[in-house]
């Protein structure tokens, strides 16, 4: 006779196991943030000391390749962070949607807060690159809590992050590429610590939206 009591209890364990762990998504968030805006620092920077000498006057002014990795820099960061939150959920649907998502919504966020920056501090750029960034992502997720959540984990995280770097004296998008070698490394590795910061924080609301539906799905389940 199957005691009914310790039946529960396993089946508790059970769907407990089966729920998806938010330090899941928090770790592959940090990870592939932090990568893509290491990338995307070198970008706007160290790829530009390496380059854009050559084309001193009076040489002729930088070929289209030169100008536009620095410019697309974020988008292509946005897409690879994107991507990682996707890997996290397992589904190559959730990646694609992802990587647009982030692609889209933080090279926008570059655009349109750079400006702002200038009036109000470079921390508003990350405030404004992850608030937009976390409301795409959450849009690609087709969840009203995901884009609050989402959009509120992006200004956290990427606000801190910003706001480090900036008082680091290595603001986003404002670094000097005539910087020495060494000073080119540090701001890669600062943007590299923005980046997982923010990655962090928006794996995190993912990992806590994707187990409450979680929960909720199989609740109806467990006696």
């Amino acid at each position: 006779m199957i005691n009914r009591e310790t039946g529960s209890i396993e089946v508790v364990r059970q769907e407990a196991m089966r729920t998806p762990s938010i330090m899941r998504f928090i770790l592959y968030g940090a990870v592939g943030f932090g990568i893509a805006w290491a990338i995307a620092g070198f970008l706007t920077s160290g790829f530009l000391a390496l380059t854009l000498p050559r084309f001193q006057p009076p040489s002729p002014p930088p070929p289209e390749w030169v100008e536009y990795p620095s410019q697309l820099a974020y988008f292509l960061g946005g897409a690879c962070g994107g991507a990682s939150l996707g890997l996290a959920l397992k589904s190559w649907k959730r990646v694609v949607t992802f990587a647009v998502a982030g692609a889209v919504g933080f090279e926008v966020g570059s655009i349109v807060f750079f400006v702002l920056a200038f009036l109000f501090g470079f921390p508003l750029v990350r405030v404004g690159m992850g608030a937009l960034g976390g409301i795409l992502l959450g849009l690609a997720l087709a969840d009203w809590r995901g884009v609050v959540l989402l959009g509120l984990a992006g200004i956290v995280g990427f606000g801190v992050g910003g706001a480090i770097a900036t008082a680091l004296r290595m603001p986003p998008l404002a670094f000097d590429w005539e910087q020495p070698p060494l000073q080119q490394v540090l701001y890669v590795l600062v943007q590299a610590g923005v980046g997982t910061m923010g990655g962090a924080s928006l794996g995190a609301a993912l990992g806590y939206l994707v187990r409450r539906k979680s929960v909720q799905e199989r609740s109806p389940r467990v006696r």
